[in-house]
C-alpha cells in the first residue's frame, strides 16, 4: 500500500507540487491578514461595517474582473511569466499596505491596495489554473485541481491561527510577514517551474476582445458557465449566510462557529485527493450533477439543526459536495477549451465564478432578512440554486463536444528542464 501511495504521487509532475505549494503560501499569507480587516478598519480606525462592506464589494469586484486580465496576461506572456508578474504585484501590495497602515493613511489608498491585492491574487489563480491544464492529461486533471484545493486549504486553515497568535502585533507588521511568506511562493515559481513555454503572442487588444466574445458564443461553454454561475451562488453562502444563521438564530458560540470551518478545511485536506482518485473514471457531467445535488442536501438540512452536532453534520455533507464539484468544474472549464483559447476561457470562467462570490452574500442576506423566521424557506430557496445547476449539468452533458470521461490529449508541455 504505501508504494502504491509513493507511485501515486509519483505520477504527477514535479511542477504540480510546487503550484500546490504556491497556493498554501498564497493561502497562508492572505488568511494571515484577511480574518482581521474589518476588526481593525471598524475598531482602530472607526468606519461602520456598510462602508467595510463597500470596500471589500469593490475588492471583491476586482478579483472577478481580475480573472478576466489574467487570462489575458497569461495568454500574453505565458503562464509563468504571469504568475510571477501576479506574485510581484501581491507582495508590493502587501508592503505598501504595511506602510499606510503604520502611517495612518488614508481610506480610499487602504481601498485602493486591497483592491490591487484581489486583482493580483486572481491573476494568481487564472494563471496556475492554465498551467495545472498545461502539466495534466485530462484524465488526471481533476486530481491536478483537487491537489491545488489541498494546498490552498492548508493554508486557509494555517494563516488565521497565526494572525491570531500575533494578535497584539501591530496590524501593519502583519501585511510585512504576509509580503514575505508569499515572497517564498515568488522564489519557487521563479527558480523551480521551467520549460513552460513563455512566449508573447503578439496578439492584438481587438483580437483578445474577439476571443472573449467568443466564449459567449460558445453555446456549449455558456451552458457550463450558466450552470456554474448558479452553483457560486449557493458555494458562497458558507461564508456569510451561514456564519450569521448558526450564531444569531441556532444560537452556537464564535468558538463552536470557527470549528464548524475547521472541520470544512480538514475535510478538504484529507480527502480531497482521494475522492478525486475515486471518482476520475465517472462521466464528468454526471460527478458535477451529484456533487451539485449533495450541496444542496447539505444546505437544506440546515433547515432542521438547532445543537452544534447537526451544524457539523450538515458542514460535513457540505464539503463533500464541495469535494466533488469544485476542482470537477474547473477541469470541464478546461477540457471544453481549446489550447488556444485555454488562458482567456479559464479567466471568463473566474469571472463567473468571481460574480457569484460577490452576488451571492448580498442574496443570502436579502434572503436572511426576509425568511429569518422560516428556516425551511430561507434554506429551501438557497438550496434551489444547487438544484438549478444540477440541472444545468445535466443540459450540458447532453451536448456534443462535452467530455463524457475525464481523458484527453496529454500534456501541452513537457518537463525540459
Amino acid at each position: 500500500m504505501l508504494n502504491r501511495a509513493r507511485n501515486y504521487f509519483a505520477s504527477f509532475d514535479r511542477r504540480l507540487w510546487v503550484l500546490a505549494a504556491s497556493w498554501m503560501v498564497n493561502g497562508l499569507g492572505f488568511s494571515m491578514v484577511l480574518p482581521f480587516l474589518s476588526l481593525y478598519l471598524t475598531k482602530v480606525r472607526g468606519i461602520t461595517m456598510s462602508q467595510v462592506g463597500i470596500i471589500l464589494l469593490i475588492a471583491g469586484l476586482c478579483r472577478a474582473f481580475g480573472q478576466l486580465v489574467g487570462g489575458d496576461v497569461t495568454h500574453r506572456l505565458g503562464c509563468r511569466s504571469a504568475i510571477i508578474l501576479a506574485q510581484v504585484a501581491r507582495v508590493a501590495s502587501y508592503v505598501a499596505l504595511a506602510a499606510v497602515l503604520h502611517f495612518e493613511g488614508p481610506m480610499p489608498a487602504i481601498a485602493a491596495l486591497i483592491s490591487c491585492s484581489y486583482l493580483a491574487g486572481a491573476v494568481f489563480q487564472c494563471s496556475a489554473d492554465v498551467l495545472t491544464a498545461r502539466l495534466t492529461s485530462g484524465q488526471q486533471r481533476v486530481e491536478a485541481y483537487g491537489l491545488s484545493r489541498v494546498g490552498l486549504n492548508v493554508g486557509w486553515m494555517s494563516g488565521p491561527a497565526i494572525g491570531a497568535f500575533l494578535a497584539k502585533t501591530p496590524y501593519s507588521l502583519l501585511f510585512l510577514l504576509a509580503a514575505i511568506v508569499s515572497s517564498t511562493s515568488l522564489v519557487m515559481i521563479f527558480f523551480l517551474v521551467r520549460g513552460v513555454g513563455d512566449t508573447r503572442s503578439g496578439i492584438s487588444t481587438r483580437r483578445t476582445m474577439t476571443a472573449l466574445l467568443g466564449a459567449l458564443a460558445n453555446r456549449t461553454f455558456l451552458v457550463f458557465c450558466g450552470a456554474w454561475l448558479l452553483m457560486t451562488l449557493l458555494t458562497s453562502q458558507l461564508v456569510s449566510t451561514i456564519s450569521v444563521y448558526t450564531t444569531e438564530v441556532t444560537g452556537i458560540s464564535k468558538f463552536q462557529l470557527g470549528w464548524l470551518y475547521t472541520v470544512n478545511g480538514l475535510i478538504c485536506i484529507v480527502f480531497q485527493m482521494p475522492m478525486a482518485a475515486l471518482l476520475k473514471r465517472l462521466r464528468l457531467p454526471a460527478v458535477m450533477v451529484m456533487g451539485a445535488l449533495i450541496y444542496a442536501c447539505g444546505y437544506l438540512s440546515f433547515a432542521w439543526q438547532a445543537g452544534f452536532a447537526g451544524l457539523i453534520a450538515s458542514v460535513v455533507v457540505i464539503t463533500v459536495g464541495e469535494i466533488i464539484v469544485n476542482p470537477s468544474a474547473t477541469a470541464m472549464s478546461s477540457l471544453l477549451s481549446k489550447p488556444e483559447n485555454l488562458a482567456r476561457n479559464m479567466g471568463f470562467f473566474g469571472l463567473v465564478r468571481g460574480v457569484g462570490f460577490a452576488v451571492g452574500p448580498l442574496v443570502g442576506g436579502v434572503l436572511f432578512d426576509v425568511y429569518r423566521g422560516q428556516p425551511i424557506r430561507l434554506w429551501t430557496v438557497l438550496a434551489s440554486f444547487g438544484v438549478a445547476a444540477a440541472v444545468g449539468f445535466t443540459v450540458l452533458g447532453m451536448l456534443r463536444g462535452v467530455p463524457r470521461g475525464q481523458t484527453g490529449a496529454g500534456p501541452e508541455v513537457r518537463d525540459r528542464s
